[in-house]
């Protein structure tokens, strides 16, 4: 989590944006692939919602 919050600062990106940021990077480091389904109830403070993502 302080990894987290040290890019936040150091980007000046809020939370949002750089969730995004680190979704499509992981998405393309694993080669997975978005399934339309969004999961609203995340067990992490960090995140309010994410999509579900599967391999391709």
């Amino acid at each position: 989590m302080r990894r987290y919050f040290s890019l936040m600062r150091d980007y000046q990106r809020g939370k949002q944006t750089l969730n995004s940021q680190l979704a499509q990077a992981i998405t393309r480091e694993f080669g997975l692939k978005g399934t339309n389904q969004i999961n609203e109830a995340p067990n992490s403070v960090l995140i309010e919602s994410f999509s579900e993502l599967e391999e391709k």
